[in-house]
């Protein structure tokens, strides 16, 4: 949707508030479910060894 649609439209018109309210609102449920992955434990670095605990 961003490269398809919005980046060429925000090209031709970088002053389009709706356009930039559209980016605005996906970025931020972009960001929500990298947010909601990674606390499933869906991060990338799951197999890296953990330190051991300082206790």
């Amino acid at each position: 949707m961003f490269t398809g649609t919005l980046d060429p439209h925000l090209a031709r018109s970088p002053d389009d508030e709706w356009a930039q309210l559209a980016t605005a609102q996906l970025t931020g449920v972009r960001a929500a479910l990298t947010q909601r992955f990674v606390m499933a434990g869906g991060s990338r670095h799951r197999d890296r060894p953990t330190s051991p605990s300082t206790a």
